[in-house]
């Protein structure tokens, strides 16, 4: 055979009796000692100043082993080739799911539990929602 001519033909899966059976091992299927889960708190408006942050209650939940938010980022707060994409939301927030803060727990459950403890206020500002609309001139600029 060819070996161009694999290319477009059918090839036998050699993982797939373990993925059909349940017997395939996943990441999240394997332990280790020592193991934390992590969960993370998204922010809740798409654009908005973030005024406080309150994390001491999830810090004080059996289990939970860090809290971590913008101010315990060492050196510059960004990551990639483009300085503008923070690792977690710093003054305020720029879109629906920017990361605020991250929780390590000895387990998923107590990590999800503290990130609903976690507090933050905020204040909200008009955000843009359609494409053309954010190349206008006087568009909400977020950066």
């Amino acid at each position: 055979m060819n070996k161009h001519q694999i290319i477009g033909s059918r090839q036998k899966r050699v993982d797939a009796l373990g993925k059909v059976t349940g017997a395939a091992k996943y990441a999240a299927d394997y332990n280790i000692p020592f193991q934390l889960y992590g969960a993370v708190k998204y922010a809740e408006y798409p654009h908005a100043i973030i005024k406080k942050i309150v994390t001491a209650e999830a810090e004080k939940l059996a289990g939970v082993t860090t809290v971590l938010t913008c101010k315990d980022v060492p050196g510059k707060n960004h990551f990639g080739l483009i300085p503008n994409i923070r690792i977690l939301a710093d003054d305020r927030t720029r879109y629906l799911g920017d990361v605020v803060a991250i929780v390590a727990a000895e387990n998923i459950k107590t990590a999800n539990q503290a990130v609903e403890m976690i507090q933050i206020e905020y204040e909200e500002l008009p955000a843009v929602f359609d494409p053309e609309e954010a190349l206008k001139p006087n568009a909400v600029k977020l950066y």
